[in-house]
């Protein structure tokens, strides 16, 4: 079962109107069961009847079912602590914190998009920048007198000239 799934579950059964919390846990005189109750109003039918905890101990040919009192203890508070108007905040936290997660990330995309968008204005503002300028060292056997604009286009500069401008388009000093 997927999270969405859960959620869903969770959500319906709060819509069939649990009652409310919140709730508390008591063990009553002779019993071994633990009763779950609302605690405005202790003395109706409980919610939840918490049975003891027990585990088989094995001792040769004689098993023993021997009763774990901090397990039911934490089942109890386990159960008590859950009542629905604590999942009801909790899942309006979660879906507060979810929409605020996926507005998070709509920025920080818009913010990366608009981040990417200048810096390929300023690579195209160098490149306009060299385009004049006579390479200092034509790659592929071109001539002396190739411009910088020229390699460019043909997507061969890898010199000096075009990757120190680009780096000191970035506040710093290629020289």
């Amino acid at each position: 079962m997927n999270t969405i799934d859960r959620y869903a579950k969770i959500r319906e059964a709060l819509e069939m109107g649990p009652t409310p919390g919140p709730w508390g846990g008591i063990q009553n005189d002779g019993s071994r069961w633990t009763d779950i109750y609302q605690i405005s109003n202790r003395y109706a039918t409980p919610i939840v009847y918490v049975p003891p905890y027990r585990v088989l101990e094995e001792h040769g040919i004689l098993n023993v079912w021997k009763e774990r009192k901090d397990k039911t203890i934490a089942n109890v508070k386990h159960v008590a602590a859950c009542d629905p108007d604590t999942i009801r905040e909790l899942l309006a936290e979660r879906d507060a914190l979810a929409a605020e997660n996926e507005r998070l990330r709509a920025e920080r995309d818009a913010l990366t998009e608009a981040a990417l968008a200048e810096k390929d204005k300023e690579i195209a503002a160098l490149r306009e920048a060299l385009r004049g300028m006579s390479c200092p060292r034509p790659c592929n056997h071109r001539p002396d007198d190739f411009e910088v604009g020229e390699c460019f286009d043909a997507g061969e500069c890898g010199c000096i000239a075009g990757t120190g401008l680009a780096y000191n388009a970035g506040g710093n000093n290629a020289e």
